[in-house]
């Protein structure tokens, strides 16, 4: 049975999460959830572990730093790549913050599956996910995972 990484996407743009997806579907071995703002993601993030999570952040005082920051302080940054697509003007924020890699804006779709396919763990070996409709939203759980 072939097995496919988590990969956590936030973004809150709704333009950014579409170029996103048509990217993200372009890889191999990868299921993507896309949470709509930090406080959602980290809210994801107490239940699954992702192999990668890869934030959209737009303004300076956002909800998606604390994604960043609060995956490098618990350690997991070891084993879950942080990807940041920002403006220009804050890469260097985003590395202090514990990126792993920091894309620019405008996203370019061929950059961002280069730098997904060089984070994804080689072999893998997660459960199977299933995908359960919840209030017209898209839900993914591992089998040991309760979804309420």
């Amino acid at each position: 049975m072939t097995t496919k990484a988590l990969v956590l996407a936030v973004a809150p743009d709704r333009e950014l999460r579409t170029a996103m997806q048509q990217a993200l579907d372009r890889c191999r071995g990868v299921t993507v959830l896309f949470a709509r703002d930090g406080d959602h993601a980290l809210k994801l993030l107490q239940y699954v572990r992702f192999a990668l999570v890869i934030v959209e952040i737009a303004q300076a005082e956002s909800t998606e730093w604390n994604v960043v920051e609060q995956i490098s302080a618990s350690g997991a940054v070891e084993r879950t790549a942080v990807i940041t697509i920002t403006n220009p003007d804050a890469v260097a924020r985003a590395r202090q913050a514990g990126a792993s890699e920091c894309l620019t804006k405008p996203l370019d779709s061929a950059t961002l599956r280069d730098v997904v396919q060089k984070y994804l763990p080689r072999p893998l070996a997660c459960p199977s996910w299933a995908g359960v409709d919840l209030a017209g939203r898209k839900r993914y759980y591992c089998w040991w995972l309760r979804v309420v």
